[in-house]
């Protein structure tokens, strides 16, 4: 009877330690009441990279936030692993968000914001990064 009473409180442990998800994912736009009026003789766009930022959220019964924020943060998480240089733009932003529920009791909100990184090279603008200019010789 003990070891049946031990099976099920390991099994219940096991339940309430894991818990069910969902997740899902878009493609953000953007849209902007500004209009700007230019031409740029672009010569080349190149694809470097795919980088993405990550907050998470913590929720008390599924409904009180533990933290503030998590837009916020996964955009800074996202700009900070991009370490964009000269001409360099973020295109293509998406999101991936997800939750985990844990028996009603604590529910945790993931946000993942992602988005390619490409050089840019118009006729105006360097191919590479100008080098710092040399000092001044006395």
């Amino acid at each position: 009877m003990q070891r049946l009473f031990m099976r099920g409180a390991v099994l219940a442990a096991m339940v309430f330690a894991s818990g069910c998800g969902l997740r899902n994912g878009f493609i953000r736009d953007s849209v902007t009441a500004q209009e700007f009026r230019f031409n740029l003789n672009v010569r080349s766009v190149q694809h470097l990279r795919t980088v993405e930022g990550t907050a998470t959220l913590g929720l008390l019964f599924c409904a009180i936030p533990l933290e503030e924020r998590l837009y916020a943060r996964a955009m800074e998480d996202l700009y900070q692993n991009a370490k964009l240089k000269e001409n360099e733009v973020l295109v293509n932003l998406r999101e991936d968000t997800g939750q985990t529920f844990y028996l009603g009791l604590f529910c945790q909100q993931r946000l993942t914001v992602s988005a390619d990184v490409v050089r840019i090279t118009t006729d105006a603008a360097p191919a590479e990064p100008s080098p710092a200019p040399l000092p001044a010789v006395p």
